[in-house]
């Protein structure tokens, strides 16, 4: 059948000193339809890493999007987090997209991008 139904997305980090936070989000008309995704997700965390399962409750059909974004440095973020719902609900190439992104950097993170679109 062409359905899918689950995503499951694993992140590792390279050393043990290295932290892994992330969110992940699904919009199921494509990105940016709505505003905000339908479900944004924060994934569970591991001993290696973290882990993302989105289950759909609602099926992707053409131009479904899901955009993963990961963010690895020596400390977790702590307080208000805003950049997330910047990252993931503009497109890459857009100005507000890039100055959230780097805005973390700045802060000594690494970010990685990673998106899945229907066709």
């Amino acid at each position: 059948m062409d359905e899918i139904c689950e995503l499951n997305v694993q992140a590792t980090s390279r050393s043990s000193d290295e932290i892994i936070v992330g969110r992940m989000g699904y919009w199921p008309e494509g990105l940016g339809n709505g505003g905000t995704p339908e479900r944004t997700m924060r994934g569970s965390a591991g001993n290696a890493g973290h882990t993302w399962s989105l289950k759909f409750e609602r099926l992707p059909t053409q131009n479904a999007m899901v955009r993963l974004v990961i963010l690895t440095g020596r400390v977790a973020p702590s307080g208000d987090q805003p950049w997330y719902a910047t990252m993931l609900r503009e497109p890459i190439s857009s100005a507000a997209f890039m100055a959230a992104k780097a805005r973390i950097e700045r802060l000594g993170y690494h970010v990685f991008v990673h998106d899945w679109e229907r066709p």
